[in-house]
């Protein structure tokens, strides 16, 4: 957070990393009585809103989109209270530790797995190179990124949905894949509960490994 000081405003969504419940996102300013929330969402509806009632400075809602809206914020109230400091800062080193384990994991399958970058957070992105494409002579592990031929990026970017499709199949996982700007569809893993293990990373891989063994693209 260094350097938060000099921001005019932040949003923090709390509903992933910290295992809260959508929604749940706040905005932060330097003053409450900033004045930029109103200015953007007022509508100035008196029936609604009177500014001569006592304490009227503290009602909140037509500074917001919704109005009427649900008390989204006990969520993380509850939890934090449940928890602790102590319990959410351990989550948190948790969720960090098992994302650099998978990286690390990835790296050490170098002839199967490819890390697409050292990730930044906790979500963990890489491509997998199934037998078929190694078996044509497709050398996608020796070859950077940006010297992949049309057809290699064609081919090996059909991978991800075939083998999301067979792990729903066999009831065994539900991972995430995507296209990036110039990437094609890559496996990405979102790390965010306190409940993985390094065995799951390991089974991670081992499951995407084993769908991959029969596919053919």
């Amino acid at each position: 957070m260094k350097g938060i000081e000099l921001a005019d405003s932040i949003t923090w969504n709390p509903h992933k990393l910290m295992g809260i419940p959508q929604q749940c996102s706040a905005m932060i300013l330097h003053s409450r009585h900033s004045g930029l929330l109103k200015a953007a969402h007022s509508s100035g509806a008196t029936y609604l809103f009177q500014t001569d009632k006592e304490n009227g400075d503290l009602d909140s809602g037509d500074t917001t989109i919704q109005c009427g809206r649900r008390n989204d914020i006990l969520k993380l109230w509850m939890m934090w209270k449940t928890i602790g400091l102590e319990g959410m800062t351990y989550r948190m080193d948790h969720v960090w530790n098992i994302s650099k384990y998978l990286m690390q994991a990835v790296k050490e399958r170098p002839e199967t797995f490819i890390l697409i970058n050292e990730p930044m957070c906790t979500n963990v992105c890489f491509y997998y190179v199934p037998p078929c494409l190694k078996k044509e002579g497709f050398d996608y592990t020796n070859t950077p990124y940006e010297e992949w031929t049309e057809e290699m990026k064609t081919r090996i970017g059909k991978a991800c949905p075939l083998i999301k499709k067979m792990m729903q199949e066999r009831g065994t996982m539900m991972c995430t894949y995507q296209t990036q700007k110039h990437h094609v569809n890559f496996w990405r893993m979102v790390l965010i509960s306190s409940c993985l293990t390094y065995k799951d990373m390991d089974y991670v891989l081992d499951e995407i490994e084993e769908c991959g063994k029969s596919i053919s693209i």
